[in-house]
Parts: C-alpha cells; sequence; structure tokens
C-alpha cells in the first residue's frame, strides 16, 4: 500500500501540480524500502501514481506507459491529457476485466488498488487530476462473470472506474487528493486539513505542507525501524508545470546508517553516481543543490558531509 498526495501549488515558475509519495513495497514477509511508484508518462504533460496491490497495480502502470510510449498522438501531446484518460480507462479496465480469480469472494486487492493521473490540459488551459479505482470499492458483489477453464471455475472482477474528478476549480477551492490505506489516508487528511483550520492565512496554499506531514510520517517509520507499516521508505516528488514539462525532484534521505543522502525515485544513489535532478531537503523543504556533472556522493563528500546536520524535523 502507498500513501499519495496531488495538490496544486504556486512556484517560481508559476503554478504546479505536485505528487508525492513513499517508496516500500509490501507483500507477506517482503519489505523493500527502494521502490518507484511516482511516474511521468513519455509524454512530460503528466504524472501517474498508484497505491494497493502492487502485484497488479505494478502491471497496469507498465501498460498505461507503454500505451503512451506506442501512440504518436500521445507523445507528441497532440492527444490533450483528458483524451488520454479515456483511452488509458479503457485499457487498464480492459486488463482489469481479464483477472482470472479462482473464488469470488476473493478480490485479490483489486478493492484497493487507486491510480491518480495528474497534469496540465492543454485543450482545457487547466490543471486536472483523476482517482481511479476499482468498482470493487462500491459493489460487494464484484465477480460479475463466470467462466469454466479446464475444469477450474474463475470469476472475473469489475474493470476499475473513474470515480472522482479534480479541476482547476477544486485545486483553487484549496482541495487536494489522498489516497491510500483507509486509517492512514485518513490521518494525512486529518493532518492537513488540521493545519488549514489553525492558519490565520485569508486565502490558504497548500505550499509544503503536504510533503513536511508525509515528511514526518515516513521519517518515524525509518527512526522507528518500523516494518509493520506499509507506507515507509524515501519521499518522492515530482511536479508538472503550465509549459507542459515535468521535474523530477533528487531528495535527501536518511539511509541505514542514518547519514542523510540523495535518492532518486526512492532508490539511494550509488556513491560515484552523478544525478541530474535538483536536490530537494526535505528537512527545510527547499532545493539546496541545482544539478551539475559532478554532484556524486563521492565527488561532494564535504558538503554532503555539512548538511547533516541541518535543521532536524523530530
Amino acid at each position: 500500500m502507498t500513501i499519495n498526495i496531488c495538490w496544486l501549488s504556486s512556484t517560481s515558475s508559476g503554478q504546479a501540480i505536485s505528487l508525492i509519495t513513499d517508496s516500500r513495497l509490501s507483500g507477506g514477509e517482503m519489505r523493500f524500502d527502494e521502490c518507484r511508484k511516482l511516474f511521468s508518462l513519455p509524454r512530460g504533460d503528466c504524472l501517474i501514481s498508484f497505491s494497493g496491490t502492487t502485484d497488479i497495480a505494478y502491471t497496469l502502470i507498465n501498460q498505461a506507459i507503454s500505451t503512451v510510449q506506442t501512440s504518436r498522438q500521445s507523445q507528441s501531446r497532440y492527444q490533450d491529457i483528458t483524451e488520454l484518460k479515456g483511452q488509458l480507462l479503457n485499457e487498464i479496465s480492459s486488463l482489469v476485466s481479464k483477472i482470472h480469480i479462482y473464488f469470488p469472494n476473493n478480490d485479490c486487492g483489486l478493492k484497493d488498488i487507486e491510480i491518480i493521473l495528474a497534469g496540465y490540459s492543454w485543450k482545457n488551459s487547466r490543471f486536472e487530476a483523476w482517482r481511479i479505482r476499482s468498482q470493487a470499492m462500491t459493489t460487494p458483489s464484484h465477480a460479475i462473470q463466470n467462466i469454466k477453464e479446464k475444469s477450474v471455475h474463475y470469476y472475473h472482477p469489475d474493470p476499475l472506474l473513474c470515480t472522482f474528478v479534480a479541476d482547476q476549480k477544486y485545486f483553487d477551492n484549496a482541495q487536494l487528493i489522498v489516497t491510500g490505506t483507509k486509517d492512514e489516508a485518513n490521518k494525512v487528511r486529518s493532518e492537513l486539513y488540521k493545519r488549514r483550520r489553525n492558519s490565520s492565512s485569508t486565502e490558504w496554499e497548500w505550499g509544503n505542507e503536504p510533503i513536511k506531514v508525509m515528511r514526518d510520517i515516513l521519517l518515524s517509520a525509518h527512526f522507528k525501524h518500523d516494518l509493520e507499516t506499509t507506507s515507509a521508505g524515501a519521499l518522492q516528488y515530482m511536479r508538472v508545470f503550465k509549459h507542459g514539462s515535468t521535474e523530477m525532484n533528487a531528495v535527501l534521505w536518511p539511509d541505514n546508517k542514518d547519514y542523510w543522502s540523495p535518492t532518486i525515485c526512492g532508490r539511494f544513489v550509488n556513491q560515484s553516481e552523478n544525478f541530474d535532478a535538483p536536490l530537494f531537503d526535505p528537512r527545510i523543504c527547499r532545493v539546496i543543490q541545482v544539478p551539475y556533472y559532478k554532484n556524486s556522493l563521492n565527488n561532494n563528500s564535504d558538503y554532503y558531509d555539512s548538511i547533516q546536520k541541518n535543521q532536524s524535523v523530530l
């Protein structure tokens, strides 16, 4: 499972739609804290992320990426994101309807899968986001078709449905999207809206508040060595701007020795690896290093040593 937060923020380059998530994949007795969960579709103006059962959700995300890769209209952005949403919804729904389930009361975790697609619509000149989830969330009897294959009965689940749309008006009203396990998502929403209520500002903007809330949750799991929670690992952070470009941030995060090191898409970079991404420090919520050709840990050991004592958040 995963916590995803999507909101509209103001930057020095204008407004941007932001998306953050954690980096833990969990299943059975396995915990893997360096896994990518946030993706830029290969057209540059939209992001996609997921929460829920990994073995199914990862496949759906990969097929969504493949759909864009094999469409010239989509890659060139001739196809607007609003039209892409419909195409992806059809593709994903078709895939889900073909999953074979042994027992009618077993949804294989489909009801927990939620996908966020967010970006900028040139056709409507506004930011838009969609939360896509299974009809099993609202329809208890999701096994709609029974077939017989090799003397074994299988069930096909209901397809995923687009159940929520967030447009510019929604975001302008200082709303946001939070997905994940019910308890964890409610905890995040509660904390975020508590901060909003306690603000004295008459024109509330989320700013970095979602990052701070997510940061505190993930750092707490890290320092407590919590292997029970489904949300852990480094924070992943990407944005889409009005001019139709995405920005992926490298995020500073404590490793297993509590040394704050750069991560990309949840993965700690190698000692000799140079990376072409702004380095974001979640402790102070700002970019502390712009990309340059020698920014690896080996090349900048003195710099990384110097920032270990940056403002603590716990």
